[in-house]
C-alpha cells in the first residue's frame, strides 16, 4: 500500500505554528478549534439524489486544551 498512497498530514496550527503530525492528538485534547473545510455537492440526475462530500482542509487552535485529569474508579 505505501507504494500506492500518498499520507499528506492534517494540517493544524497552534498561534499559527505547524503542529506535526505526531502531536496532533495530544494537541487538539480538550482544544477549541476552527475548522476550515470544502462541502462538495453532486446531483445525479439519472438516479435523483443528491450526494455530498465534506473535506478538512486546516485546523487551528484558538484555545489549548487544559490538561483533563482521569479517575480510575469506573
Amino acid at each position: 500500500m505505501k507504494f500506492d498512497v500518498i499520507a499528506c498530514p492534517l494540517r493544524v496550527y497552534r498561534d499559527k505554528v505547524f503542529v506535526e503530525p505526531g502531536d496532533v492528538n495530544e494537541a487538539l485534547m480538550g482544544a477549541v478549534v476552527e475548522v476550515f473545510f470544502t462541502m462538495r455537492h453532486y446531483y445525479l440526475g439519472n438516479k435523483k439524489f443528491d450526494t455530498f462530500q465534506g473535506e478538512i482542509q486546516q485546523i487551528e487552535i484558538v484555545k489549548p486544551g487544559s490538561s483533563i485529569v482521569t479517575s480510575r474508579i469506573k
